[in-house]
């Protein structure tokens, strides 16, 4: 890391520590030690929270594809929609099919009735 000193301040001019400001209180000139910077927890949760809400971060992925399997739900549901109401109007088209085929039968039934009863009045008679 690079730093450039000004009066009794040494400011950081790249690296992580960009922009930190260092105040070297003394006279004598040297080497006074070693300063270690490393982030802070709070610094490192903003990232963390700042790298999940950007717009290339895992939550708007997630949304995102939480959203395209939502579409892919409702495009299913209206497809077996469909397909029900095809199949109710194929089984009310057998149901009124058969309701008619059963009142012809009943109306064939109606006249082979009068008949027998015609026929065995006419062979009683005789």
């Amino acid at each position: 890391m690079t730093a450039t000193g000004k009066g009794q301040f040494l400011t950081a001019s790249s690296g992580d520590a960009s922009g930190l400001k260092l105040l070297v209180d003394g006279t004598t000139l040297g080497d006074r030690g070693t300063v270690t910077f490393s982030r802070s927890i709070l610094d490192k949760l903003s990232a963390t929270i700042d790298s999940l809400l950007s717009t290339n971060g895992s939550l708007n992925s997630r949304t995102s594809g939480l959203q395209n399997d939502l579409s892919e739900v409702a495009k299913a549901k209206t497809a077996l929609n469909e397909r029900m109401e095809k199949y109710q109007q194929r089984l009310l088209a057998q149901f009124n099919a058969m309701d008619q085929l059963i009142g012809s039968m009943q109306a064939t039934s109606s006249f082979l009735t009068q008949q027998i009863t015609a026929y065995n009045n006419a062979n009683s008679n005789n």
